[in-house]
């Protein structure tokens, strides 16, 4: 009886301690996993945080946009005949119309001085010289504005802010502007995005 009695204590203490030994192994494991699994979670973000992804700028530089303006105003201005649609950009700055030359190419039509002053001294003054500029004034401009995707594969086909179909080709005499044919003067390049047409006429 006293032999049994020792043998059945060996057996509970032997129980006892595979159960400690069993226990200790699956925190062991489960401790383990966890640990597995938040790393997996945290590494997505640590490397996104290492190596963000690069900043998209969506318009040209303001520096660049108000040179390219500024250019655009003395090239007008310096050609005779012409001083007074100079004017017209100068006092109006409408350099936002170009905020996206890195994906349009324009053409800028310069109406002559002759033509704007057939607008007589009233019209002329307000549209010219006036105070403050208006929305009018900027429709104005956007008559004199046309515009095409310069993408791959673009179609050639400009149209200008006021909803005109533009005909041009370059080295021709001559540009069609919605239904009127008006005659090229002269034309002058500012940059790969912006082309001047020098014309004696007005776009209505």
């Amino acid at each position: 009886m006293k032999r049994r009695g020792n043998r059945t204590g060996v057996c509970l203490l032997f129980n006892f301690s595979w159960n400690v030994a069993m226990v200790v192994a699956m925190a062991c494991f489960l401790s383990c996993a966890c640990r597995s699994k938040v790393a997996n979670q945290a590494s997505p973000s640590t490397q996104s945080a290492k190596s963000p992804a690069p900043a998209t700028q969506e318009f040209v530089a303001k520096d660049v946009l108000e040179k390219t303006y500024a250019d655009l105003t003395e090239a007008v201005k310096a050609r005779e005949g012409y001083k007074h649609y100079g004017e017209f950009l100068d006092r109006g700055r409408y350099l936002n119309s170009f905020m996206r030359l890195d994906m349009f190419q324009y053409l800028v039509f310069i109406p002559s001085d002759a033509a704007l002053e057939q607008l007589g001294n009233d019209r002329f003054t307000q549209l010219i010289y006036p105070e403050v500029a208006t929305k009018e004034h900027l429709e104005f401009f956007h008559r004199h504005l046309a515009f095409r995707s310069s993408g791959a594969g673009a179609a050639m086909v400009y149209r200008t802010m006021g909803n005109k179909i533009v005909k041009y080709e370059a080295n021709h005499t001559s540009v069609g502007i919605g239904n009127i044919e008006a005659s090229l003067e002269h034309d002058a390049s500012l940059g790969p995005a912006i082309r001047l047409l020098f014309i004696n006429q007005i776009i209505q």
